[in-house]
């Protein structure tokens, strides 16, 4: 699927991606050669946007500053005192805390980093335990990472902790995105894929990894995609259905919804289009009926009718200002199995000149 700068998708055969052109064969059967550039996104996936979001796949990690997510594991830390990471496809890495905004040490359930993210000003450590510790890392060790608290030190070993929560400033690079099927998304320079493998430099060194692992790549030197459901949220209105807590609930690229309901985005700058698929929940198809309205705070973008016989609709806005608003009406049977998922919920973001 080849996604252009409007969210609009394309089913092509690929064929090579390489010195920054795309050879592929159209739907009429017709070999094209383009610059990668002009579009947004070049997925290996059947059902919308490739997902993303580093508590999605579950497993130990490293997400940095710039968005970069690692998978692996930790494998001590370097004589620099920089953490070392054994990456699940990349070999191994070595990072500098000034770079790192989260590392998980092991598959826990424990606070993610939207949780912590309002709050967070210091440095946090999550133990195993789900306890919450609040300094400045002072320095990691290969036994453990020493912490100042009220100017004094805690030494805490690695067996003790699950997530490192830094509040470096984040950015957002330009550049080739990578995303991998382990849930790695990382930056790729020089980027060349065939049918076999794809190959490219991150952070300085060679890499290769196959090609069956790439689900989709991103070209953000104009554009970056953002899932919808990584944004924080308010919800405004509803969240219950005869008295049961229904709220809204995310996963990958899906955002799922119950009428009746109204929920609001704060987005980020440079956001200009969203896209999606709405879908009724098919076990649900004899008794559904809603209006889904996509809205800004300046009024209603789209707006679309689903029950049995229309269970599917496309869309895709152009966004005004900061905000975007979602409403779930219940329509001719009340709230009975109207739920709805949003698949593919991607914001397009337009790269700073």
């Amino acid at each position: 699927m080849l996604i252009d700068a409007e969210l609009r998708g394309r089913r092509i055969k690929f064929v090579t991606l390489g010195g920054g052109v795309l050879t592929y064969f159209d739907d009429a059967r017709r070999l094209q050669r383009e610059s990668a550039q002009q579009f947004v996104s070049l997925q290996f996936t059947d059902r919308g946007l490739a997902a993303d979001g580093p508590d999605e796949v579950g497993g130990a990690m490293v997400q940095l500053g710039d968005g970069q997510i690692f998978r692996g594991q930790m494998a001590g830390v370097d004589e620099q005192g920089r953490l070392k990471w054994q990456t699940s496809s990349f070999g191994e890495m070595h990072f500098k805390l000034d770079d790192v905004a989260r590392v998980v040490t092991v598959d826990t359930e424990l606070p993610t980093r939207a949780d912590l993210q309002a709050t967070v000003a210091n440095d946090r450590v999550v133990l195993r335990n789900g306890d919450v510790v609040s300094g400045f890392i002072a320095a990691l060790k290969p036994d453990g990472l020493v912490l100042q608290v009220d100017q004094q030190e805690l030494t805490l070993t690695w067996d003790r902790v699950g997530q490192l929560l830094l509040p470096n400033p984040t950015r957002s690079a330009p550049g080739t995105w990578v995303r991998l099927t382990d849930g790695s998304c990382v930056l790729i320079d020089q980027v060349t894929l065939d049918s076999t493998r794809l190959t490219g430099a991150a952070r300085g060194q060679v890499v290769e990894v196959p090609r069956s692992m790439v689900l989709a790549i991103d070209f953000a030197d104009r554009h970056q995609l953002v899932s919808l459901g990584s944004l924080q949220r308010t919800v405004r209105s509803g969240g219950k259905v005869f008295g049961v807590p229904m709220p809204p609930r995310t996963a990958g690229d899906e955002l799922s919804l119950h009428a009746p309901t109204t929920i609001e985005f704060t987005l980020p700058a440079g956001a200009t289009r969203f896209a999606a698929d709405a879908a009724l929940d098919p076990q649900g198809l004899d008794w559904a009926d809603l209006n889904l309205i996509v809205a800004d705070a300046r009024g209603e973008l789209q707006q679309v009718h689903l029950n049995g016989e229309n269970p599917q609709a496309r869309i895709n806005v152009q966004l005004r200002g900061n905000r975007l608003i979602l409403t779930v009406d219940e329509g001719a049977n009340g709230p009975v199995f109207d739920r709805l998922t949003l698949y593919g919920a991607w914001l397009l973001i337009q790269a700073s000149p």
